[in-house]
């Protein structure tokens, strides 16, 4: 259940971000709820940090490491669904 503290905080930083130079703010929201588990599934997580991490803005070009992934994914005919950890990890570094 997303807080009322924790969307005051997430609406600081988006306006942060629009009225500012400050970084584009990323985040995830995690429930613990048996519905939804992937919600607390750590790759998941990284992966959801890493495609808000793969343009500078909304809307803008994705950045150089995220299409040379995708250039190679694609090389490899998307064998694989979705990113595991390590290339979530070096996308967002």
């Amino acid at each position: 259940m997303l807080t009322f503290s924790s969307l005051i905080v997430i609406k600081d930083a988006l306006n942060s971000f629009h009225t500012s130079y400050n970084p584009q703010p990323v985040f995830f929201y995690s429930l613990q709820n048996s519905a939804e588990p992937r919600r607390l599934d750590p790759v998941a997580i990284l992966t959801s940090l890493a495609r808000q991490l793969s343009s500078l803005e909304p809307g803008k070009p994705l950045l150089k490491p995220t299409l040379n992934l995708y250039k190679q994914k694609e090389t490899e005919g998307f064998a694989s669904r979705s990113l595991r950890i390590k290339k979530s990890r070096a996308l967002i570094i």
